[in-house]
């Protein structure tokens, strides 16, 4: 599950009018958002570390890649396209069994995603990912109508394999609608 969600997205996720779910998450088999279908949710690799001093209050990924304090890196490298990849078969659902009413919580599952052949052992190490909203569904220009959703954790080392960005589980939660999906996210 995500280190830190940040700031910005938790305002829209909270300031929803009514049926126009502009941020909504859920998306389809394709990656195209369930309520704003040109829209898209997806995941870039990043070579540098956030932390929730530089970065969770970030508003648009425009500018989590132009701010120098911000230590967000894009990936690049073989097997790797600018803007990362889609997720798809996001959905929102909420706790079961022992974690209903005073432990209860909603979580968004989603696909895992995998890079075929990612870099060379020469090639930076990867320190983590940002999951964003990409408002026009165009994933390779991160442009200021891109919003950050949550940063990731993780490290691994390019090696010419494939790297699978494997969501979590999570005690209360299903994994999804099959095995190749995690829980993303976790609201308490």
């Amino acid at each position: 599950m995500a280190n830190f969600i940040f700031d910005t997205f938790k305002r829209y996720l909270v300031e929803q009018n009514g049926a126009t779910d502009k941020y909504g998450l859920e998306t389809d088999a394709s990656g195209d958002c369930l309520v704003d279908t040109g829209d898209k949710v997806a995941v870039v690799l990043t070579t540098a570390a956030c932390t929730i001093a530089n970065c969770s209050d970030i508003s648009s990924m425009a500018t989590l890649v132009s701010d120098g304090d911000s230590e967000f890196a894009q990936y690049s490298g073989a097997g790797y396209t600018s803007g990362g990849k889609v997720v798809s078969n996001c959905d929102w659902e909420l706790s079961s069994g022992a974690y209903v009413n005073a432990l209860s919580f909603a979580y968004l599952t989603g696909d895992d995603v995998t890079w075929t052949g990612l870099g060379a052992v020469t090639e930076s190490p990867i320190k983590g990912a940002v999951l964003y909203y990409a408002q026009d569904g165009v994933i390779t220009d991160m442009d200021s109508d891109d919003i950050p959703i949550a940063y990731f954790d993780f490290e691994a080392q390019p090696d010419g394999s494939n790297l699978t960005l494997q969501w979590g589980s999570l005690p209360g939660a299903a994994t999804g609608i099959g095995a190749s999906q995690g829980v993303i996210l976790k609201l308490a």
